[in-house]
């Protein structure tokens, strides 16, 4: 069912920069680790996914170091990591129910889910596997090894350091703890044995809120008030429950529900309240535990604290482990086994049929139009891969169709987005400018939409309305680097020298590794006569891209110039 994720694509959704062409990680070199670990700067944080993550990052790295850029390898450590994942979760269900055919059953179906793909076959999704398993191995310490809490507590942290939602795997210890291993929550010195991994949780808690915050990762809450907050995240786990027990029309994206009291709301809530009261089933221990696993597994991305996608399938990962436990529950006799089958088949084909998706960005953004057909995103990312290829035609096409499809103003401004960016394309200055400008006034989040008007006026010999939004443009939007360095590239322009080497110094913050920007560097310490700072930024460009003609010109200049009697 898995052998669709053994492949040497990938899809452009993150992966580009996460993985594949990531400064640091890609170099597969033990010389960075350190690093990983210990650098909490704006600009290391920010090339290693706006997060700290160091398990995570250390997984990719350790397969740039195994594989390189094969990334067949890289994709059978993922399917590696997840059937490893499965194997525990195995062994800890045979160790809590016995050796039953229906453990194996419920095991089996747990494999195959295909709302596990995303996290599987998409390789900007490590961290969701990786949390898994550490997740299960620190399960799996406590049920089978003689100084559980040790184990436990590595491993804990581990998991927490692969994905920050594994912040709930303490919870789902203590549950293990009262209803499989006779925990007595009367008696303090079983509060007390928690007591250190509830410390070390704590102080990792702030480190990820501190370097979210930083990273500007959290954001605009969803609803004005706790119950409009409410009704949504309700709606989502209607979904959730709908896209495990119907996996029919799973999707990289889904429409956001709005908030309201409908019946799917209605739903949906009364699901919550009934996973809510886990601990009142405790003489049903399988029920309490899948209850458990349901809500608090689903907690870290229910809106406690606003997260960028309301709705993934990767969400629901750990969260579907409670099938094992509630099926346990209540598939008892030969017609239960029946449905198990009927249910399992399904699911393995479905997964069989979605892998395939994920092998490259055309299939991926393509399966997004056709399930999501009202979402923008599908239509602007589908024609964005056509215009990297040149595919200008086909490109504005998909976006005449998804101008069709879609209905707010801030959607049709992406497609005015995507639609001006194949006019400078193609030339075609005027149209630009007034597509580009069209996108920004219905929405003025759109930053690329900004750094693209800059270049078009550029270009159009308008410097000063290009000088004025790219002012605008970095002041609104700081940690845009690409925006920075257009804005640097102005004030060169302007032969303010200082000005722009601030721009440049600003861009660099942001991405260290951002070469327009290093070569800039070197532009400004030439134009400055300063030819010992200008090698030395050429020379740091050819390390990240020996192909760079710019900055092998620049050193030729200089040793001409430094050869001149």
């Amino acid at each position: 069912m898995w052998y669709g994720v053994l492949h040497p694509g990938y899809i452009a959704l993150d992966t580009p920069w996460l993985v594949c062409n990531n400064p640091i990680l890609s170099t597969g070199s033990y010389n960075h680790i350190w690093a990983i670990f210990t650098d909490l700067s704006l600009g290391t944080r920010q090339t290693l996914g706006a997060e700290y993550l160091p398990f995570r990052d250390l997984s990719v790295l350790l397969d740039f170091m195994i594989f390189g850029s094969n990334l067949i390898g890289h994709h059978l450590h993922s399917l590696f990591l997840y059937f490893a994942s499965c194997s525990l979760l195995l062994s800890i269900s045979i160790e809590i129910f016995g050796r039953k055919n229906k453990v194996w059953l419920l095991v089996f179906l747990y494999m195959v889910l295909p709302i596990h793909v995303e996290s599987v076959a998409w390789l900007a999704s490590r961290k969701d596997i990786l949390a898994l398993f550490f997740g299960l191995l620190s399960i799996w310490c406590y049920l089978r090894t003689t100084r559980p809490m040790l184990w436990a507590t590595v491993f804990c942290v581990c998991a927490y350091w692969s994905k920050n939602t594994a912040i709930v795997i303490p919870v789902i210890l203590v549950f293990v703890s009262v209803l499989y291993r006779n925990g007595n929550p009367k008696n303090p010195q079983w509060w007390l044995q928690w007591l250190p991994l509830g410390v070390i949780q704590l102080l990792m808690l702030i480190l990820t809120m501190a370097v979210g915050a930083d990273m500007k990762m959290f954001s605009e809450p969803r609803a004005a008030d706790a119950l409009s907050v409410l009704s949504i995240t309700a709606q989502v786990w209607l979904h959730y429950l709908n896209s495990v027990v119907f996996p029919l029309s799973l999707s990289a994206y889904y429409v956001e529900p709005q908030a309201g009291w409908n019946l799917q709301a209605i739903l949906g809530l009364m699901l919550m309240l009934l996973t809510l009261s886990a601990p009142f089933w405790r003489r049903i221990p399988a029920v309490a535990m899948g209850f458990a696993w349901i809500f608090f597994g689903l907690l870290p991305v229910s809106q406690l604290i606003p997260i960028q996608n309301l709705v993934a399938d990767r969400y629901l990962l750990f969260p579907s482990i409670a099938v094992i436990f509630l099926g346990h529950a209540v598939l008892k006799n030969r017609r239960g086994t029946i449905v198990l089958m009927v249910w399992i088949s399904i699911s393995a084909y479905q997964t069989w049929l979605r892998t395939p998706v994920f092998h490259d960005s055309i299939s991926f953004w393509q399966d997004l139009t056709i399930k999501q057909p009202t979402l923008v995103r599908g239509w602007a990312s589908l024609a964005g891969q056509y215009t990297e290829r040149g595919h200008y035609d086909t490109a504005e096409s998909i976006l005449r169709e998804g101008q069709q499809k879609v209905a707010s103003t801030k959607e049709k401004a992406q497609i005015h987005q995507g639609l001006g960016l194949i006019a400078y394309k193609r030339g075609e200055l005027d149209t630009a400018e007034i597509m580009l400008q069209l996108a920004i006034h219905e929405d003025d989040s759109l930053y690329k939409a900004s750094n693209n008007l800059m270049k078009v006026y550029q270009r159009q010999g308008k410097h000063e309305q290009a000088y004025t939004l790219g002012k605008q443009l970095c002041r609104d939007f700081p940690l845009y680097d690409v925006g920075c360095n257009t804005l640097g590239v102005l004030e060169l322009e302007r032969k303010n020298f200082s000005a722009a080497r601030v721009a440049f110094q600003q861009a660099l913050a942001v991405d260290p590794y951002n070469v327009s920007a290093l070569a800039n560097m070197g532009n400004v310490a030439f134009l400055e006569k300063d030819y010992d700072q200008a090698q030395q930024w050429w020379e740091r460009v050819l390390q990240l891209d020996p192909e760079l003609q710019h900055a092998q010109a620049g050193l030729n200049e200089i040793k001409r110039l430094r050869n001149q009697p």
